[in-house]
């Protein structure tokens, strides 16, 4: 279940996105137990991908480039894991797009602008693609003005 925003409202990403995905339409249509802890569980190791690249991001200049090649290398070694948990399914809830789908789509897309050829399973080509591709994102992606144009970080980050 989602945390309930009473007065206080969420201050949590992870309990904010859930929130968002229930309201939305895109929180997993499972109501085995099992289910809803493994996308729990992807979710936070989405997080932690995402943290592996941050980190380096907001790095010093001259660490940045020193530790980029084993970040990367270090990234590769998530996408391993995420390529098994999605194996031939379209989303990571099989055929169901659900919000952790578009916090995926936002880390693998971090990693690709640090380096164009980070992925390297098909799965996970095919899937970024996929999502890619969606009608209701296209404004998202091709708008001059969208923030996906937007740098990664803000200004005290090595790489932006």
């Amino acid at each position: 279940a989602v945390v309930s925003t009473q007065s206080t409202g969420l201050t949590q990403t992870d309990s904010i996105l859930h929130n968002l995905s229930a309201k939305t339409g895109l929180y997993p249509k499972s109501s085995n137990p099992a289910d809803i802890s493994r996308y729990d569980m992807i979710d936070h190791v989405i997080i932690d991908f995402f943290f592996v690249g941050i980190r380096l991001c907001y790095s010093p200049p001259d660490a940045f480039a020193a530790n980029k090649a084993a970040v990367i290398e270090r990234g590769k070694d998530f996408m391993k894991q995420f390529s098994s948990a999605l194996g031939d399914n379209k989303y990571f809830a099989g055929d169901d797009i659900t919000g952790t789908d578009f916090l995926m789509f936002e880390a693998i897309d971090m990693f690709v602008k640090l380096d164009s050829a980070f992925i390297e399973q098909d799965n996970l080509k095919k899937y970024m693609e996929r999502i890619r591709e969606l009608p209701q994102l296209q404004k998202y992606f091709t708008s001059p003005d969208s923030t996906h144009n937007w740098a990664l970080n803000n200004k005290h980050a090595s790489f932006r």
